[in-house]
């Protein structure tokens, strides 16, 4: 095995989760392979024959905050959208059961739609603290320089 097919492998292993999105117009949930030109998500159905073509996150990384944070913070209604991430290697079965407890209000159905969606509130929080650090970043910035240095050392 060479370092590149080592690598690969440890990134499929380590990328598990799958983003399912539902529109709230439309009340069905599809996986998400990516964004589109005009910051749309590309979606398709959750089934085995579209599984390789959904974008993987890794479980224990930041990277899927921040994609949503970022995509959140381009949209002028985040609040049509639920989002659901699940296990790769259950996105199919839980798809199924977490669109049932959409439709349905059993008390059973609704604790499984809560263990796997993403609130929203978590991130408009990290949103505007986000935004909070790019302003503190951006102050420094602003301040003029000594007209005597004009900002070159020598």
């Amino acid at each position: 095995m060479n370092k590149q097919s080592i690598s690969e492998q440890y990134s499929q292993e380590k990328r598990t989760d799958i983003l399912l999105i539902m529109n709230k117009g439309d009340n069905k949930i599809y996986g998400m392979k990516g964004v589109g030109k005009y910051d749309e998500f590309e979606t398709a159905e959750v089934n085995l024959k579209n599984q390789e073509q959904f974008k993987l996150f890794d479980k224990n990384g930041s990277f899927l905050m921040e994609f949503l944070i970022e995509f959140f913070s381009s949209m002028q209604n985040p609040i049509q959208f639920r989002f659901f991430i699940v296990p790769q290697s259950q996105a199919v079965e839980l798809s199924d059961k977490i669109q049932s407890g959409v439709n349905n209000s059993s008390k059973e159905d609704k604790s499984l739609v809560q263990k796997y969606e993403l609130q929203i509130d978590h991130l408009s929080g990290r949103l505007k603290a986000g935004n909070e650090n790019f302003d503190i970043q951006r102050k420094p910035e602003q301040l003029k320089t000594p007209a005597k240095s004009k900002g070159v050392k020598r």
